[in-house]
């Protein structure tokens, strides 16, 4: 790890945050077959719900996809909100 003095372009708002207290953040990466990001997690406490995710990075469009990075449906525009499931691994692609 290579660290570096001065602040965060982003200041005091957070790279990833969830509004729900079940989840924890596995991976950000960059995809490996497309020109995306890769954003994983996982609901831990055995609850399902409604889930809103915000970053302070700025993204284009957002879809959910499969653990080998394969989009399930069309690239959204809107707010990232997905329904998680009871220790449901959760994968979203960002653009």
């Amino acid at each position: 790890m290579v660290v570096f003095d001065g602040a965060s372009a982003l200041g005091n708002e957070s790279l990833i945050s969830f509004d729900a207290k079940n989840i924890v953040l596995d991976a950000f990466k960059k995809a490996e077959n497309e020109e995306a990001y890769v954003l994983r997690f996982h609901e831990y406490t055995g609850r399902r719900g409604r889930l809103t995710l915000a970053t302070g990075l700025k993204f284009d469009s957002w879809c959910e996809a499969d653990l080998m990075e394969n989009p399930l449906g069309e690239w959204k525009q809107t707010a990232m909100e997905v329904e998680v499931k009871p220790y449901e691994i959760k994968t979203i692609m960002l653009k």
